[in-house]
């Protein structure tokens, strides 16, 4: 008879996902992992799965996550909630994991490691991320809009690669004002409504 499971898995899983954040998936190890969740390789394999699969689980928690963050995107499509959106960012706490970078962008970085299903999970969280500023960028009437949506992932990417490179999301504090009078800006030229 097997053992039943005596640990919270939400839990675990949001261990697991920080060590990835954190470390990468070449940094890794069943040993950290061990370490930051207090289980045994053996009971992560058979509650997750091999590293692969605990990678994958990581990055689709984390993107359950971003759709969190970007709820009021979602709610309520607006230039005001992407600068709040941004905005955040820069106000995370030093305990906050977020200053590990984003880990989605983290995981470009390690390119041919990382298998089919997660760079499938990389295209769909920009995917998901471009949506909700292009949403709001077309609510607000902008012209284009495909173009600054575009502009504002690729900014968003930028930063979480510095953030990574530097280990704190103040790295990017003047970048995000700039974005902020940009989507700022944006929103004085666009056109009144009728």
């Amino acid at each position: 008879m097997g053992r039943l499971k005596t640990f919270d898995e939400e839990a675990v899983l949001q261990n697991i996902m920080r060590v990835f954040w954190q470390h990468g998936y070449a940094g890794t190890t069943f040993s950290r992992l061990e370490a930051d969740t207090g289980l045994t390789g053996r009971s992560l394999i058979n509650a997750f799965g091999e590293k692969d699969d605990l990678f994958l689980k990581s990055l689709e928690h984390y993107c359950a996550q971003a759709r969190v963050w970007l709820t009021p995107l979602a709610d309520d499509p607006t230039i005001a909630n992407i600068i709040a959106f941004f905005r955040d960012i820069t106000n995370a706490p030093s305990s906050d994991p977020r200053n590990f970078g984003c880990l989605i962008v983290n995981t470009v970085f390690e390119g041919a490691k990382i298998d089919p299903a997660a760079k499938n999970c990389q295209a769909n969280f920009r995917n998901m991320v471009r949506e909700r500023f292009l949403t709001a960028l077309v609510a607000a009437k902008l012209p284009g809009a495909e173009a600054k949506a575009d502009l504002l992932c690729t900014t968003l990417w930028g930063m979480g690669a510095e953030i990574r490179s530097s280990g704190t999301v103040k790295s990017v504090a003047s970048t995000v004002d700039e974005v902020i009078a940009l989507l700022e800006n944006w929103q004085a030229s666009s056109p009144a409504p009728a």
